[in-house]
């Protein structure tokens, strides 16, 4: 009888931690899972102003030649929940880039898109500004607010003059 005491009490702690243990683990693979769940958000954005100004900035029109090093590209877009073919009325997202060019074509970019008090942050990639879309794929690698520590991609898709289709998928 004392043997079955003992064997039912160590029995007991052993159950208890892995149990204890167990929950551990799911609660690990529960946040794991949730921090890994990509969300992706649908825009239609409107161009708002496109300036391209040389070192001095002085505007840049369309010309044959490169730009010389220093030139900057400034973007500003405001995005509506949806796409081109059916969107909200209200805007719900303003879009910033800036790039100054390194070696013409090339030019290192920042972006910025707002979204309810939070924003997503793509800080300092490179593109070829003589792409016919050089936004047309951005990686997103931090943010702010909701969006702390987020990394994804940004797609976009011309939808007429001077706007585009975007969507972003991220996760946190």
């Amino acid at each position: 009888m004392f043997h079955t005491k003992v064997r039912e009490f160590n029995r007991r702690p052993g159950v208890r931690i892995g149990v204890v243990v167990l929950g551990a683990l799911c609660a690990l693979a529960i946040l794991a899972a949730s921090a890994s769940a990509a969300t992706t958000l649908h825009f239609y954005d409107k161009s708002l102003s496109n300036t391209f100004t040389d070192p001095s900035g002085q505007p840049i029109g369309n010309v044959n030649t490169p730009p010389p090093p220093g030139s900057a590209v400034d973007i500003t877009e405001i995005g509506y929940a949806g796409n081109s073919k059916h969107h909200a009325t209200a805007p719900t997202a303003s879009i910033h880039l800036a790039c100054v060019v390194t070696t013409a074509p090339q030019a290192v970019c920042f972006g910025q898109v707002a979204i309810g008090g939070s924003m997503l942050l793509a800080n300092q990639f490179t593109v070829s500004l003589a792409s016919g879309n050089p936004f047309s794929t951005v990686k997103i690698n931090g943010g702010i607010g909701k969006f702390a520590h987020a990394h994804g991609t940004i797609h976009s898709t011309s939808a007429g003059k001077n706007n585009s289709n975007v969507t972003i998928t991220y996760s946190t």
